[in-house]
């Protein structure tokens, strides 16, 4: 799904592949249309007649360098500007930072970058229908299917043949590219209807579980549409003594195959091939630990949810191989997008007006998608799937790149509230670890001596007293976190704990959560703790941040006390 805003975004055109472009000139003349309507801007090393000068720039050395142009002459960033490329050498690159990229008359046969697929591939046909209507799409089939209020009437399957070799054998089975699958940790996975069913089906959440095999069964109809030779169609099997979570796809299916959901069994309950670097080590964990109850023949279509590595599929076909198949292709809902998190800016979800996220759901009967927040109390609040999407991206337009500087306290900015970290930040907790690790409430003061004491309660109390609103951001549990501020006699406003939002520091949610709740405007937060990500968290969230030993250091808090006590003398005067 493009992460861009339907109506708002810009578009760059990075033109720096094969130079065949130069000759097609309805795709000359939609560059140039697109210009009168749009804000477009082209690396190219020729002028495209129609545009103005300065949207044009010779051919530079990286996408790197490109990026420039977005931040600095555009005015923009990765959530408000589109990517048409023809250059497959760059995709991975303006994939990896984090925008929303199409490859355009690039061979789809030769782009194999499993984790970096762009959003979509277009021909010159494609592009021109975009011209005429700039929120036409072709989105991936499992990115389509089963969300019906996101739907658009064209998909795209990409089959690739031979694609998956397995290690040690002259065995290569089939692969086919249906969709991706975002981490909590990219931006886009917020807005990303089939990266939370997924996380769903795997959680055993009714409605995602119907969402998933929903898709699969229309995924698997439109495969057979396309190739009717498949003699079985089976899944990756659950570890041991588990039930396969594909058990009831039967359902959801509209085409007159028998689904072999026993087929393959796991022997042993190997470790998970996540740890290990190469392809053929995680080939190796997993080899040996697969069976086949018997004997197949024919073309096997292999059916499995994420497609990661490849290692547990790749060992799958082989068994099948062994059994008799003559042909194997996987087909995944899926595939892992690996994204190098760290290049890429953080934006922050959307709040209601309570301080609550919103999180996405889909309806049971239909998979169709739509958000919702919950509060304190357990009322919800519904909103439409589209409109949040708008608001989400509206709001953050250019607000990640934005906030990638540090915003440090200086003397002569107004704090309105500070949010400090928990442990050892106010007090010192290595000592208190299993405790943190078990989510277990503390009852006993004697636990905590006057040395593991960073930050005195008194001074906690002391800020209120001079107005100042106090918030407590922790990746560590609720139970554990409110249970050693209560012991320790912290007085606090709020409280934000481990899954309070979707995601955890550096993502700005949690003290972005805390802001609201506590109903103070972030650039007038102080936000402080002792670990980096405390630090990035604040800067993403566009607050003051300072790390605890610095506030120590120079007795910060005492000053800010000082300096409010000062300023309520002097209005006392003044009233007087």
């Amino acid at each position: 799904m493009f992460s861009y805003c339907c109506t708002d975004f810009s578009i760059l055109f990075d033109l720096t592949g094969p130079g065949n472009w130069k000759l097609n000139v309805d795709f000359l003349k939609g560059i140039a249309l697109l210009s009168k309507n749009k804000n477009i801007m082209y690396v190219s090393d020729m002028y495209i007649q129609g545009t103005e000068l300065e949207t044009h720039y010779n051919c530079l050395d990286s996408v790197d360098s490109m990026t420039q142009i977005v931040y600095d002459d555009m005015d923009s960033d990765e959530a408000g500007v589109l990517i048409i490329s023809n250059n497959t050498k760059h995709i991975k690159r303006w994939i990896e930072l984090g925008f929303s990229t199409v490859l355009l008359e690039g061979d789809v046969e030769l782009y194999k970058e499993w984790g970096f697929m762009p959003d979509e591939f277009w021909s010159y046909s494609d592009f021109n229908n975009f011209v005429k209507n700039t929120d036409f799409r072709i989105p991936y089939s499992s990115e389509k299917i089963g969300f019906p209020n996101i739907t658009l009437p064209q998909t795209k399957i990409v089959p690739y043949m031979n694609e998956i070799h397995i290690p040690h054998t002259n065995y290569k089975c089939n692969v086919i590219f249906t969709g991706r699958y975002f981490a909590l940790k990219d931006n886009r996975n917020y807005n990303q209807p089939l990266s939370r069913a997924i996380i769903g089906f795997k959680n055993n959440i009714s409605s995602f579980d119907t969402a998933v095999k929903r898709t699969l069964g229309e995924l698997i109809n439109g495969v057979l549409t396309l190739n009717p030779t498949f003699s079985h169609i089976t899944f990756v099997p659950p570890r041991p003594n588990k039930i396969s979570r594909f058990i009831g796809l039967e359902n959801f299916s509209f085409f007159n195959r028998n689904l072999e959901y026993d087929l393959l069994f796991s022997i042993n309950d190997y470790p998970s091939p996540k740890k290990y670097s190469t392809f053929v080590e995680k080939y190796q964990c997993v080899y040996g630990n697969i069976g086949c109850r018997r004997r197949v023949s024919g073309h096997v279509l292999l059916v499995d949810d994420v497609f990661t590595s490849g290692a547990t599929t790749a060992e799958c076909a082989r068994v099948l191989y062994e059994a008799g198949a003559s042909a194997v292709t996987i087909l995944p809902l899926a595939f892992t997008q690996v994204m190098n998190y760290h290049s890429q800016s953080i934006m922050p979800v959307v709040f209601d007006s309570n301080g609550d996220d919103y999180y996405l759901g889909l309806r049971t009967n239909d998979s169709s998608a739509y958000w919702y927040s919950k509060n304190e109390n357990g009322r919800y609040n519904y909103r439409d799937f589209h409109s949040v999407n708008k608001e989400y991206l509206e709001y953050h337009g250019y607000y990640s790149t934005k906030l990638g500087f540090p915003q440090k306290y200086t003397d002569e900015k107004e704090v309105k509230a500070i949010i400090f970290d928990l442990d050892n930040t106010l007090i010192s907790t290595e000592h208190l670890e299993t405790y943190r690790q078990r989510n277990a409430g503390i009852e006993d003061s004697s636990l905590i001596y006057k040395e593991h004491i960073i930050i005195d309660p008194s001074v906690l109390m002391r800020l209120r007293q001079v107005g100042i609103r106090i918030g407590v951001v922790t990746s560590s549990q609720k139970n554990y976190a409110y249970r050693l501020l209560t012991v320790c006699q912290y007085p606090f406003d709020y409280l934000v704990a481990a899954k309070d939002t979707l995601r955890s520091k550096p993502s700005p949610d949690p003290l972005l959560k805390c802001a609201l709740k506590l109903r103070v405007d972030p650039k007038y937060v102080l936000n402080i703790g002792d670990q980096l990500s405390d630090i990035k968290a604040g800067n993403n969230a566009r607050m003051m941040n300072l790390d605890i030993n610095e506030v120590i250091s120079t007795k910060l808090l005492e000053k800010i006390i000082y300096k409010k006590q000062g300023l309520i003398i002097n209005r006392s005067e003044t009233i007087e």
